[in-house]
């Protein structure tokens, strides 16, 4: 299970030059125990939210985005990270 976490992991960095080389950006996520930061590259865009926290963290999105881990939509709104939790969002085309 851990090899193929960190297969996924390399190849979503290979694929996504974002990642890669995408300029870096800590975000204010209005709750110390969520850290966030943003990458950016001419209009591409990964938003990472971490919940440090032993308890639900919640993020408001101001656009729709792609769980790029679990390659689904996640619509604009208040979102909900379980404890201990994170995403790893690309904004859509």
């Amino acid at each position: 299970a851990l090899f193929e976490f960190f297969r996924k992991a390399i190849r979503l960095r290979r694929e996504n030059e974002v990642l890669r080389r995408g300029v870096f950006r800590w975000m204010q996520t209005g709750n110390d125990r969520l850290l966030g930061f943003r990458r950016t590259q001419d209009r591409a865009e990964i938003l990472a939210l971490f919940n440090a926290s032993d308890e639900k963290a919640t993020f408001r999105l101001d656009r729709g985005m792609r769980d790029l881990w679990n390659n689904r939509r996640i619509p604009r709104g208040r979102i909900s990270l379980r404890e201990r939790g994170w995403l790893l969002l690309v904004r859509e085309a």
